[in-house]
């Protein structure tokens, strides 16, 4: 189809060229018309840039590899495709009041059941977050297993192992109460304390000192029953590891 078309457009510019009178452009003593012949192949010359100037002007259809991609959404949660695990991306939450942020993956979100709980006098800000929707978090009450807390208090004087005792890891308890192990560790630089608590209430607690303040996580351990989907211990963990100090 373009064959025929491109002559087409050669012979017409050819044809419109203009030309002087024969003896102002022919050579004296030229020979076998050689002169004319340059002329020509000068003219077929300008005539076949036209005609590609003109056909480059026309759209060429692409074939389909040339075309873009189909953009393919992101899983929600993990999956495995083609035998490969896809995690979704993470989401990073920011808290510009009290310094510090978090790793979350993509499918926790903040806890609204926050307001139905008991308050401190310390207490600074509690923030909740889960992978469970608002209504299955309605069904828990202050024991909120698989869920992770991040509170800020007052320091008001007291050691780093005071408050880990007085948010859930006395070791000095009654018999038969969660047994807690506190160890002292660093923190992104800072002096903190992890206190390990044992059956019936398993689970983590992480004090860090923030001057005036302390800055803790902590989570609960529950069963299959109650455990969200996608969410382990090393869920959690990963989150905490992910914690940034400003």
């Amino acid at each position: 189809m373009f064959e025929g078309s491109f002559r087409q457009v050669l012979r017409r510019e050819v044809d419109a060229i203009p030309l002087p009178a024969e003896d102002e452009w022919v050579p004296r003593g030229a020979s076998g018309g050689v002169g004319a012949l340059a002329l020509v192949a000068g003219a077929t010359a300008v005539a076949l840039l036209l005609g590609v100037v003109t056909l480059s002007g026309a759209r060429i259809p692409q074939s389909p590899a040339a075309e873009e991609p189909a953009r393919v959404t992101p899983p929600a949660r993990p999956t495995v495709i083609d035998g490969r695990k896809i995690s979704p991306v993470p989401n990073l939450y920011r808290d510009l009041q009290f310094n510090y942020n978090l790793v979350l993956p993509a499918w926790f979100h903040e806890s609204q059941a926050v307001a139905g709980l008991p308050s401190e006098p310390t207490l600074l800000e509690r923030k909740i977050f889960t992978a469970r929707s608002d209504a299955d978090e309605a069904r828990f009450g202050q024991f909120r297993p698989w869920d992770l807390f991040v509170e800020v208090y007052r320091r008001e004087g007291r050691s780093l192992e005071e408050w880990a005792g007085a948010l859930g890891c006395d070791r000095s308890g009654p018999v038969g109460a969660s047994t807690c192990a506190v160890t002292p560790t660093r923190i992104r630089g800072a002096e903190a304390v992890v206190g390990t608590r044992g059956a019936p209430l398993a689970g983590k607690i992480y004090v860090i000192d923030r001057g005036d303040q302390v800055l803790v996580l902590r989570y609960g351990i529950g069963d299959e029953s109650n455990r969200p989907p996608d969410v382990t211990e090393a869920t959690l963990e990963e989150i905490i590891r992910s914690l940034g100090l400003v």
